[in-house]
């Protein structure tokens, strides 16, 4: 099967997290990429991914990490000191998200550290693993040896001397020289670092306290109610570290800052100073910042009573400085308009942390006639802010669509924070007070460009602002545009949205998109796949391509509208005559894939190629595919590998994993499997889990490179971790095959359930096979055959075949020939080799058909030509025998020959009595005959009840199995010996009962056809299991009653 979505990077060192490989497969793959990610943006995001696994299985339920931290901390599952590691790697790993952040390499291993204080904790403490110390690398000892005695002090008993803590199961100091004493005797020379020593004076004491680090306060977000241009509040969310020692102000309504920027929403650390005051230790606010990254940003308190340790000068000067705030939210009352007045009254509900300063329940404000009919017509709430500052207040009523509607602060010229200008500047500012909007936009140009005078950004921008606070078009998307890229301003995409959306107001197409586009990957604005539908659909009746290319696919994926094919055919038609590339390729898609229309891959092609014209990479991939796959075109390989490398030389994955494909089957090329590994590794340094299971796949066959079991596990786990389907099954028949690992049949089961859980066939059959043979489970045929017509339903051919066999030996179901027939032809359709063998069975013996051997030599040869081991013996059968052919035997010793390069030790002693026979006729004396045809007494009885001659497949394999292997074992002579003691009394006594053939039936289900499904698998010691367990029944059963 070909795996289209194959992942990798660099074989990496052994990874600190190894511990948790064995039981946290998952966690470990995450971990293990954080550790060992060459890029550190990477590396904080597989973190923070780590962090989000452990969140969810420890029973979160929220939608972000930082509320599900908050719900563990609330249900009593983390403590203070797991709830501070959880924040601290999540805010560190947030730093990762955005990849102009700088990431300083302490912060990097400050990061990993905490993520593996965790999960220690999560592991040992939460999961209550063991684990020897040599899991540990050394350099992770103390880290561990601190996990221990914290272990100690957090609540549990105390270890005796030497002894290590019931969590490890042996000493972390094996020699005893530290022991339990050395510990108490620290911890009697601890102090309190928050207490006056008596050694020091009352100066010296406020001094110490002063010069300590910032406490950690707890975390904050920024309020999404602000306004760009007004002052950024900061609400603390909750305090983790609070200490009955130091004493907080509980007057606290929030904090402020005012240059803030490029961020949402900033979910950080708050941290703050310390000071002395009457011998008391505060926390000192003038000192609180908040911590983003590397960065500390200045937070100031939005407080209005005063502090102890403040005078009533510092309070005054306290409150003059306090900024603009958000206020609250208030409703216009239409009918109070004073038309003469111009005054409109609101109705306020304030803000909880302003509700005791802003004690009035409306304010009154004075608006010109046509804008107070704008803001009633709006019937909705708006934003009021306002700076409160003893007994004057001011306000600014803001929209999030519009902007600002009032401005007081304005009015009275105290907008922010008062500059001094220079007479030449001032003039400039107001040279152009009621200029039109060209002047407006021409002179706006002229100072972003240094044209004429000396270039000034900001001055540019206020001149656009102008133009486009007079509803100038033009100006609006400029200021979107600018403000989107980061073009000659930083890049604010919140500030791009309120002018997009004033261009959109005015019915303009572009804006219209781009709002769409905001709304759909939440750049300024909270995601919304229906309003960015809506948005789309402005645009695109308006017949905007870009627009009618996204609507398409918010049909196609069903993102805020129901899924519609049909529509999103529609709207891809109407891009793609614009010339839209994307569109094309999607109508190639749609066609390719019959989805909305019917399927027709010429029509395919024809979409793809115009829109290969323009060069569209995924045109390029889709192409290589049609040619791939001979789609509508002949298939030609070297004609995928041509338009795969144009996909991939433009950094298409997906494309570079083909390519790597054609050259590990030697497709269109040579085969080269070092090739294969260089393109492999490239699709998989950019995340393609196809390329990550393909070079598993090198790796386990040693294709190219010296096999290497554990290596293809390390990568199948890499495409696991994203849940590739077929690397889970891999990870399977490595547990299955015990190759690199110990063989765990329940192991393999848990990730084959994996696999089937995405679909995949493979797997499923192979679920249904564990089932059928009762490998790490109680075996069950109904449960074998339910999976298996899984896996057959979609087109399965091993399962099929597996259906057949059931149906064939009457396993969970009632025997039926035909119906067996049925499922082996469904498999041979598809040209697998053991239905073909099973048919030339069926012919074989005359089941459910006319006995013909000649039919079954056809079916055979069939499976001969794949090699199948079976059928290449039972060629030889016939030619021995005379069965359908001449009897010949050079011709059976040349297909008992072919038989045995393929692994078949049935026929290898096949050859062996066909050579003594032709060598010496006489050789064989009575005895001997009569040996190797009663060896097997049961099975023999068995075998002959249903027909099958003395020197069947079934027997043959039996006695292959005592001979080769079970007389090697320690106690195998004595199982020989125990099981020809009792066999012939237990036959004779079943061959005198009436219903004998019915036994021996059901000795055959239970037993018999189990031991050799497990003998063709190479299985033996679970063929051995059952056969003793079937011995030791019949036995008891049948054995016992013939005296």
């Amino acid at each position: 099967m070909i795996n289209m979505y194959v992942i990798g990077c660099d074989k990496m060192t052994e990874s600190r997290f190894q511990f948790l490989q064995g039981n946290f497969p998952g966690l470990f793959a995450l971990c293990d990429e954080a550790g060992q990610a060459a890029d550190a943006h990477a590396a904080l995001l597989k973190a923070r991914m780590a962090l989000e696994h452990m969140a969810k299985d420890l029973g979160a339920t929220q939608r972000d990490l930082f509320s599900n931290i908050n719900e563990l901390n609330d249900l009593g599952i983390l403590d203070a000191k797991r709830s501070r590691l959880f924040h601290q790697v999540r805010r560190i790993s947030n730093l990762g998200v955005h990849e102009g952040n700088e990431i300083a390499a302490a912060d990097r291993k400050a990061c990993l550290d905490a993520l593996f204080e965790i999960t220690l904790w999560y592991a040992i403490s939460f999961k209550k693993r063991r684990y020897e110390l040599a899991a540990f690398e050394t350099a992770d000892m103390g880290l561990v040896k601190q996990y221990q005695n914290n272990q100690s002090s957090e609540g549990g008993a105390p270890a005796s001397s030497g002894a290590a803590p019931d969590i490890f199961s042996n000493s972390i100091d094996p020699l005893q020289i530290d022991g339990d004493f050395s510990r108490q005797m620290e911890k009697n020379q601890e102090t309190d670092e928050l207490a006056q020593d008596v050694f020091e004076t009352d100066e010296e004491y406020a001094r110490r306290i002063a010069a300590m680090p910032k406490v950690h306060l707890g975390y904050a977000i920024l309020d999404a109610r602000r306004q760009d241009g007004y002052t950024k509040i900061v609400f603390p969310l909750h305090h983790i570290d609070r200490n009955d020692r130091i004493h907080f102000s509980n007057n606290i309504r929030a904090f402020y800052a005012e240059n803030i920027t490029g961020h949402d929403v900033v979910d950080d650390e708050l941290v703050g100073g310390l000071r002395v005051f009457d011998k008391k230790v505060y926390c000192d606010y003038n000192t609180i910042a908040l911590k983003h990254g590397t960065e500390e940003i200045p937070m100031h308190p939005v407080c209005w009573e005063k502090f102890p340790y403040e005078t009533e000068r510092d309070l005054q000067d306290r409150m003059e400085k306090m900024p603009v705030l958000p206020l609250g939210l208030c409703l216009p009352d239409r009918n109070s308009y004073d038309i003469h007045t111009q005054l409109l009254t609101f109705d306020v509900k304030p803000f909880a942390y302003v509700k005791e300063k802003l004690t009035s329940p409306s304010i009154s404000l004075k608006l010109d006639r046509d804008i107070a009919r704008n803001i009633c017509a709006g019937n909705r709430p708006y934003r009021i802010f306002g700076q409160l500052k003893g007994d004057k207040t001011s306000f600014i009523l803001w929209d999030k669509e519009f902007g600002v509607f009032y401005d007081e602060l304005h009015a009275h010229g105290h907008k922010g924070k008062q500059t001094k200008e220079r007479p030449q500047e001032r003039s400039e500012k107001f040279a152009v007070p009621d200029e039109s909007i060209e002047e407006l936009l021409r002179l706006g140009e002229m100072y972003l460009e240094g044209q004429g005078v000396p270039k000034s950004i900001r001055k540019g921008l206020q001149l656009y602002k102008k133009a486009a606070a007079q509803g100038s078009l033009e100006a609006q998307l400029a200021l979107g545009e600018r403000y989107r890229q980061g073009i000659d301003a930083k890049k604010d995409e919140q500030e791009a949205f309120r002018w997009y959306w004033q261009a959109a107001g005015q019915g303009n197409a572009d804006a219209q998109f781009q709002i769409g586009y905001a709304y759909d990957h939440g750049q300024g604005v909270p995601q919304d796949d229906e309003k960015a539908a809506a948005w789309y659909r402005k645009a695109a009746e308006q017949g905007y391509a870009a627009a009618q290319n996204n609507i398409g696919c918010s049909y196609y994926y069903g993102r805020g509208v129901e899924r519609n094919y049909e529509e999103a055919m529609k709207w891809f038609q109407k891009a793609a005559r614009q010339g839209n590339a994307a569109s094309q390729t999607w109508l190639g898609y749609l066609y390719d894939n019959g989805r909305g229309v019917k399927q027709d891959y010429k029509e395919a092609m024809t979409w793809y190629q115009k829109a290969a014209a323009q060069g569209d990479t995924s045109a390029f991939y889709w192409l290589g595919l049609l040619y791939y796959w001979g789609r509508g075109v002949e298939q030609d390989y070297q004609e995928a590998m041509r338009w795969y490398r144009k996909a991939a030389d433009q950094g298409d994955a997906a494309a570079q994993n083909w390519i790597g494909y054609l050259y590990d089957q030697g497709q269109g090329v040579e085969r080269d499997y070092q090739e294969a590994m260089k393109w492999y590794q490239k699709a998989a340094a950019q995340g393609n889990t196809a390329a990550q299971n393909n070079i598993g796949n090198l790796y386990y066959w040693g294709q190219g490179v010296e096999q290497d079991y554990k290596e293809a596990m390390k990568w199948y786990r890499k495409a696991a971790a994203q849940d590739n389907g077929f690397a889970l099954e891999s990870i399977g028949n490595l547990y299955y095959n015990g190759r690199g690992v110990k063989q765990d049949y329940q192991e393999a089961m848990k990730w084959y359930q994996k696999a089937a859980a995405q679909g995949d066939a493979s797997a499923q059959q192979d679920i249904g096979y564990l089932y059928d043979q009762g490998l790490g489970v109680k075996q069950d045929y109904g449960e074998a055959m339910n999976w298996y017509q899984k896996a057959a339903a979609q087109g399965n051919a091993a399962a099929q075949n597996n259906i057949g066999y059931l149906y064939h030996y009457g396993q969970g179901v009632k025997k039926d020939y035909k119906e067996a027939m049925k499922w082996y032809q469904k498999a041979t359709a598809q040209g697998n080799a053991a239905a073909q063998n099973n048919i030339g069975n069926l012919y074989y013996w005359g089941q459910g058909v006319e006995q013909n051997y000649e039919e079954a030599m056809s079916w055979y040869v069939k499976a001969a030509e794949q090699g199948n081991a079976f059928a290449l013996n039972s060629i030889g059968n016939l030619y021995a025998n005379g069965l359908g052919v001449k009897q010949d035997d050079q011709e059976a010793m040349k297909w008992y020959q072919k038989a045995m390069e393929q692994g078949s030790d049935t026929a290898k002693e096949n050859l062996a009595r066909l050579q003594g026979k032709l060598s010496n006729p006489a050789a064989k004396t009575d005895a001997e005959t009569k040996k190797k045809s009663s060896g097997c007494f049961i099975t023999t009885a068995v075998c002959q009840s249903f027909g099958k001659p003395d020197d069947c497949y079934e027997l043959t394999m039996f006695r292959r199995f005592r001979d080769n292997w079970l007389t090697k074992q320690p106690d195998g002579e004595a199982l020989i010996a125990e099981y020809y003691a009792i066999a012939p009394a237990i036959v004779s006594r079943i061959d005198g009962l009436a219903h004998a053939a019915d036994i021996y039936q059901q000795i055959w289900r239970q037993y018999l056809s189990p031991c050799l499904r497990h003998l063709e698998q190479g299985e033996y010691k679970a063929c051995r299991v059952r056969y003793i367990a079937m011995v030791r029944t019949l036995k008891t059963k049948y054995y016992r009653n013939v005296y």
